[in-house]
Parts: structure tokens; C-alpha cells; sequence
């Protein structure tokens, strides 16, 4: 039914002036609208107010239903003939011409009532997403201000990837990211269903994808398995589809994929049997891929592909194929027949012809594919969708090629990476369409995307930390006008946002400023705090700078008497289980932010003003000192020089056995050192090492001269100055005697006659804040800082 002409230019009775940026702040929506201009007066929802539909009403009922639940009134709904004005009512309408216009809508509000204009049901959700921001953030109860908004969105993928294979998610979680994606105009939720860590979807010519291969190995106890059956994935596609939400699948190929080697060894290079493992707690990323030389192996996938296809009506199917290692195929006489029998030049083409062949099977199934940028290693397939996220660079090639981009480069888009890693200010700069970009291809970029790995932080209220406010941001960025974006407004905007996402039971990172008394003698007391959520009922949580060092204190509103303080490297950016625990018991904690530091001069001078810092504050007489591997070194040495400020260390993995330290690798009692090894500062070539020596200003020294500098030679003097050490690895319940151990740093202090306390459990791991239950470590620790 076309709409009458009048109605386009119907004015429901209100004034109305153009706005300036500025003043837009005083509605606080996100994302800003294309346009907006503000009238006077306001309109009160009433129960008695009504939704009209001048159209067919069954085209907008879920989009009406939603939002009349969310009101909480019962407001009467149903299909008018008549598009006239009339009082109290929220009339509806539809023009043809946008219908191909995913998401436009014209939104006037008067006095009188309220007039949605949209292309389809998506314009009119968006719209009513606007009126519940507009009385969201309203003085005054049920009342709308006045105003006419033209708005659409910029790109049409806005979206958001959660990794549910190295942490299994619950649907209700899942539930709240869609209402949470859906209230700032977000449309895409990209699920990382499968992984080693875990295959968490149902397919029921499988069973054993769900029964063996979505359970971590018995030995690994601090993480739970878990999947989705396909009946609860398909309520949560329809839930998702009435918030015009769009769920993408991701089946990970042919790397990342040792989880179904669990059930299906057959399936792999070499035939043998591989366990589920937790990510920090296994081999990382493994040399095991799916077979591209056996014919099963597209057997068995393209039996997987037609389930999934069943369940996710999605446009896009995403097939993963990054990070796949070659070292198999390489000695695979299988894939190596599959090179010459397809006149491949090398493994690379072969992975290309492993993609191309699932990219043709997929599009005969009248869907596309979309997968990480490795997929066009050796050749891009056809018609395949490319998410870029090793930078922009291999977004740019495949949008110059003719092949659809989503932009997700780690520098802007990972939000798995830290607040100071990643800001949120960094997000909201991010222009999907790079400047480079020949100007006749732009069209080929169809958005961003945020991606959440949740590896490191694994309980709700850390996810939504790491997600919020950050996706909001991005929501503008991907929504709203390039030029019009303005990071202060936003700002403004974001700060009337905080208690929203409160009442919708979300957790975020916050950054309001708060300072101190300012005291010109010590600067120490004129400290700028940053102030973020609070995360847990409370506590107050705090973070600052100093001398160019990131830090953060967290202090419960009410502290037992005589706890110490526990200060802590903080690694990864992740909200530990053991450090709530120590909070629940009193303790204050504070944190100096090293997550992208290894063993380099700025990390050594982040170290000394963090100490420094410690000093002069004095907040207690004694501390308990926290410190893992990369930050241990510095904690000792200040520690030996402070021993009346310590009243314990306790740590996570206080030697370097070479897989933290670039370059070398301790053996025996620590003597020597031997081994050049990749690490994470590079290749573990000699430069990396003379970095290394360089950060302790011991530069061209040997390796032997370094261990001068280890922990090894911090163990002498902790054990001289009388500091007990408790050394955390694992989560037993008993406490291991130092004789049974070969730890070389408890050795020496054995040694030289230190006090020792071990709890260890080997196999475990040595993360044990990232345990669902840290309770016996917390004993542990609790019994023996007790001051």
C-alpha cells in the first residue's frame, strides 16, 4: 500500500529549530542520527496511548510487541486506513522506495503523538530503539521531547564477534549481548562456535562432535565444557531476528580444529587421537589441521555445513581459516597426492583449494562464505567475503579485488586487548574505508566488527568490561556520519549511557575523572584517578597514571582492620577470580599495568616508579607482593632492598623456565643459560637478547653474565632478608614440601636458608586467577599474609 503523499509533510503540531552538534548532547542518543532537529514541548506515553499501522500490521507487530513490553504498558495496537493526525497515538507507515534501504526511518515527535516513517520492519525498530534512548535519558517519566529525525545507518555489518569455544557461553548471556547489540542499532553477532577448545554446536549426524569433543580432557578441572542443542540455537536466531540481529556462524577450517580429533582422529594428518585442553593451560596453537588430501574430510564438513545451514538463515557463513599451520600437510603423502593430483605449486594453493572447494559447496547452497584474511593465502575463492584483522592492508587487496571486506584490524577492533591497549576513544576513531582505498571500490567495505576472545577473561562481569563501552563506540563509528563524529559529544552522550547499561545488568570500563586533594608540595596527592565500573558490589575501582605507568586500585567501601595491601602485576587485561576473592576478605588490591611488556627497558622503568609509588603513598607498613614471571624479577630486587615493607611475595611462576623469557632457557639449578627459542619479543635471535640485557643496562654482556640479572640471583637475597615466599602453580589443596620440587629458584632459597611455602600441583597449569574456583589457593595464601 503506498502512503499518501500528505504524510510526508505532515507536522504534528510542534516548532521546530536546526540543532548544533552540541546541543544534540542534551538527548544523549548513541549512535548520533544523520540527522536530527529539536522542537519544543514534549509528549507523555500514556496507557492509553495507541499504535497504529497505516500498512499491513502483521509486518510490524514483533517490532511493536517488543517495544511494548520493554514500556511495561499494555498499549493497544492494530491497522488504520487512515493516516491523519491524531492525538496520543504512534502511527506507522511505509515507504516503498526505502525498502531496500536496510534500516532508514523518519521519526517526528510532537506534542500530539509520534509519526515512524521507515523503508521495512528494521527502520521501525530502529526507531523505536530511539524513543526508548529518548526516554531512557528523559527528566521527566514516559515523556518524549519534541523532535524530527532522518537517519540511517553508514554500513550495513555492525557487529560484534563472542568466542564461544574457548569459553562456553550461556544462551541467557547470549540474550542479553543482543538486546544490549540491538539498543545502539548494532545487527550482527558473530558466533565462534568451533575451536580447539571446544565444538559447541549440535549436529545431529555427530553425536560425538557434542559428547566427546565439547568437554575439556577430566585432568583439566578448572574450566567447564558445554554446547548449544540445536533447538536452543534456533530460539536464540529467532530471538535475535525479532531485534533485527543477525546470527553468523563461524565452523573453524581446516586449522583450529584439533578438538574434533577427540572423536574423529581419522579425520586429522596423522590419524592419532588429540584432548581438549583450556587455552592457557595446553599447547597453544598446535600443528593439527584437518587432512586436505582425504575425500571424508569434505564429506564430513559438508555434513556439518548442511545442519548449520538449517539452523542460521544467515546471509553469511563464516569459515574461519586463519593461523593454519602447514607442518602436516607438508608430511601428509595424502595432501602432498592432492598437490600434484590439482597441479598446486605448494601448501599454500592447497589451502586455497581447501576454501575454494568449501566456498563452492557453500554457494550451491545459495549462502556466501566469510572467513579470517588467511583465506587468501594462495588465491582468493570466488565470491568469498574476507575479514580483515591482521591490520587493513588485506581488507584493501580483497576490496581492490571486487570481494566484500569487513574490516576487524586488531589495532582498533580486538576488545579482548586492554582499556590502555585499545581505547575506547581509538574504536571510535576507526573509519572502516581506508584512505588508500581506490574510491570506485569503497562499496566493497561492508563494515567492522568487534571481536571478544575470551581466553583470558572468563566470567560475565569481566566480558562486559571488556566489551562495554567499547562496542558502543564502535556502534557510532559504524552508524553514524564519518564527518559528523565528534569524541567529546560522545563523551558527554556516553556518560548518561553508564546507568542504562546498570539497568540492564551490564558491567563496563569507566573513566570519569576524580582527583585527589591537590597538593602542590607532593604531587603524589594530586594524582588524576580515573574511575570505572564497579564491578562488583562494594568495591570502588580506581586507575591512574603515574610517570607515564598505568595503574589501578580497587578498595572495598569497608576494610577489615589489619589487612595488607596486595600489589600486583597485571597481565592481559583480565579481572582475576583469586583478586574478588582477596577483596571479599578485606585486602586491597592494586595492579601496575605491564600487559604488553616483556622484559624491556620500559617495563624495568614502569617497575622502579610503580615501587616508588608504593613508598611514598604508604597506605600500610607491610605489603604482600604478587608477581608472575615477567614482572618477578623487579618485585625481587625491590623487595631485597625493602624487606620491612614486605610481609610476604606470593607467586604465580617466579623462575623462567624459557617460556617467558626471550631468547634463553634456564636448566638445572639455574647456572647457566642455554637456547635460542621464539618467544613473544620476536624470533629469539641474538638482538632479542641483547634487548633484553640492554633493559638492565648490561648491555653486551654474555648469556651466562645475564643470569646476574635473573630471579635466580634475586633468591640469595629474599632468603637473606628474611621474606617468606609462597610459590602458587596449580590448585591443590595441600601444601607440596620443597624437597619434592626441582624449581631452581626454590632451590636457592633453600639454599641460603629462606622459608618456603609451595603449593603445586604440576600439569595444572600456573594461572590460578583464572580458576572458576580459586578457594584452595585463597586458603592457602590467606593462611600465611595474615598479618
Amino acid at each position: 500500500m503506498k502512503i499518501k503523499s500528505i504524510l510526508l509533510f505532515c507536522i504534528l503540531g510542534f516548532f521546530l529549530t536546526n540543532c548544533t552538534n552540541t546541543e544534540l548532547t542534551n538527548y544523549s542518543l548513541i549512535p548520533t542520527p544523520q540527522k536530527m532537529e529539536i522542537g519544543m514541548g514534549t509528549l507523555k506515553i500514556k496507557p492509553e496511548t495507541k499504535i497504529v499501522v497505516f500498512g499491513d500490521y502483521e509486518d510490524y507487530k514483533k517490532e511493536i510487541d517488543i517495544f511494548v513490553e520493554w514500556l511495561g504498558m499494555d498499549l493497544e495496537s492494530g491497522y488504520t486506513d487512515n493516516p491523519d493526525r491524531r492525538d496520543n497515538t504512534i502511527l506507522i507507515a511505509q515507504i516503498p522506495e526505502w525498502k531496500d534501504q536496510e534500516g532508514r526511518y523518519k521519526l517526528e515527535v510532537g506534542t500530539f503523538g509520534v509519526e515512524i516513517i521507515a523503508g521495512g520492519p528494521a527502520g521501525v525498530f530502529y526507531a523505536f530503539q530511539t524513543i526508548r534512548q529518548l526516554l531512557e535519558t528523559s527528566d521527566d517519566e514516559n515523556k518524549i521531547p519534541a523532535v524530527l529525525i532522518k537517519d540511517q545507518p553508514e554500513f550495513q555489518w555492525r557487529g560484534l564477534m563472542l568466542d564461544c569455544s574457548r569459553t562456553f557461553l550461556q544462551v541467557e548471556y547470549l540474550r542479553k549481548q543482543i538486546d544490549l547489540l540491538s539498543f545502539y542499532k548494532m545487527n550482527v553477532l558473530h558466533l565462534h562456535l568451533t575451536d580447539d577448545q571446544g565444538w559447541r554446536l549440535e549436529i545431529k549426524k555427530y553425536p560425538e562432535l557434542t559428547e566427546k569433543c565439547a568437554q575439556y580432557a577430566p585432568k583439566y578441572t578448572n574450566q567447564k565444557g558445554g554446547f548449544y542443542t540445536q533447538e536452543e540455537m534456533k530460539e536464540l536466531v529467532a530471538y535475535a531476528a525479532d531485534r533485527h540481529v543477525t546470527l553468523v556462524p563461524e565452523i573453524e577450517m581446516p586449522g583450529h580444529s584439533s578438538e574434533i580429533f577427540t572423536a574423529f582422529p581419522e579425520l586429522s594428518c596423522t590419524g592419532k587421537t588429540t584432548e581438549i585442553f583450556p587455552f592457557f593451560s595446553g599447547p597453544g596453537i598446535t600443528q593439527d589441521i584437518l587432512c586436505a588430501g582425504k575425500e571424508e574430510v569434505f564429506e564430513f564438513l559438508e555434513n556439518v555445513i548442511d545442519e548449520v545451514i538449517e539452523i542460521f538463515p544467515s546471509e553469511y557463513i563464516h569459515i574461519g581459516g586463519d593461523e593454519a599451520p602447514k607442518h602436516n600437510w607438508e608430511n601428509c603423502p595424502e595432501c602432498q597426492k592432492r598437490i600434484r593430483e590439482e597441479g598446486l605449486a605448494n601448501e599454500h594453493e592447497l589451502q586455497s583449494y581447501f576454501i575454494s572447494r568449501m566456498t563452492s559447496y557453500i554457494h550451491s547452497k545459495g549462502r556466501k562464505v566469510i572467513g579470517w584474511d588467511e583465506i587468501m593465502e594462495g588465491g582468493l575463492a570466488k565470491g568469498a567475503a574476507v575479514m580483515s584483522w591482521r591490520g587493513i592492508q588485506c581488507g584493501i587487496e580483497a576490496a581492490n579485488m571486487g570481494h566484500n571486506v569487513v574490516m576487524s584490524p586488531t589495532s582498533h577492533c580486538y576488545i579482548d586487548y586492554s582499556h590502555s591497549t585499545t581505547s575506547v576513544e581509538e574504536i571510535y576513531s576507526f573509519n572502516p574505508v581506508p584512505e588508500e582505498l581506490d574510491k570506485d571500490h569503497e562499496a566493497f567495505i561492508l563494515g567492522a566488527q568487534a571481536n571478544m576472545w575470551i581466553h583470558i577473561d572468563r566470567n560475565e562481569v569481566s566480558l562486559d568490561r571488556q566489551i562495554y563501552p567499547r562496542t558502543i563506540a564502535l556502534a557510532e563509528a559504524l552508524w553514524s556520519n564519518q564527518e559528523d563524529k565528534n569524541w567529546e559529544d560522545f563523551q558527554t552522550r556516553l556518560d548518561v549511557h553508564y546507568p542504562i547499561l546498570d539497568s540492564m545488568n551490564t558491567s563496563y570500563f569507566r573513566d570519569d575523572l576524580i582527583y585527589m586533594p591537590e597538593d602542590d608540595e607532593d604531587p603524589l596527592n594530586a594524582l588524576r584517578l580515573e574511575r570505572y565500573s564497579f564491578d562488583f558490589h562494594g568495591y570502588q575501582a580506581f586507575s591512574f597514571n603515574f610517570q607515564g605507568m598505568a595503574c589501578k586500585i580497587v578498595l572495598p567501601e569497608e576494610r577489615a582492620d589489619g589487612r595488607p595491601w596486595i600489589w600486583r602485576a597485571r597481565f592481559w587485561g583480565h579481572e582475576p577470580q583469586l583478586d574478588l576473592a582477596l577483596l571479599e576478605k578485606g585486602y586491597h588490591v592494586m595492579y601496575c599495568d605491564v600487559s604488553t611488556l616483556y622484559g624491556n627497558k620500559e617495563a624495568v622503568r614502569r617497575w622502579n616508579s610503580f615501587y616508588q609509588l608504593m613508598q611514598n603513598l604508604d597506605f600500610s607498613e607491610k605489603v604482600v607482593l604478587e608477581g608472575m614471571s615477567r614482572g618477578g624479577l623487579i618485585i625481587y630486587n625491590w623487595a631485597a632492598e625493602n624487606p620491612e615493607k614486605v610481609a610476604c611475595i606470593y607467586a604465580d611462576a617466579p623462575v623462567l623456565d624459557g617460556t617467558s623469557w626471550p631468547g634463553g632457557k634456564l636448566t638445572g639449578n639455574g647456572e647457566q643459560l642455554t637456547g635460542i627459542r621464539e618467544k613473544r619479543l620476536g624470533k629469539g635471535s641474538e638482538e632479542d637478547w641483547k634487548r633484553f640485557l640492554d633493559a638492565f643496562e648490561i648491555s653486551g654482556k654474555s648469556f651466562q653474565d645475564a643470569i646476574a640479572v635473573s630471579p635466580i640471583s634475586q633468591a640469595r637475597k629474599i632468603a637473606e632478608a628474611g621474606i617468606p615466599l609462597i610459590h602458587v602453580i596449580g590448585e591443590a589443596d595441600d601444601v607440596v614440601p620443597p624437597s619434592e620440587n626441582t624449581d631452581p629458584f626454590e632451590a636457592e632459597i633453600l639454599k641460603y636458608g629462606g622459608e618456603i611455602k609451595v603449593i603445586r600441583k604440576p600439569g595444572i597449569g600456573h594461572h590460578p586467577h583464572s580458576l572458576d574456583d580459586p578457594t584452595p589457593i585463597l586458603k592457602f595464601i590467606l593462611k600465611h599474609t595474615t598479618l
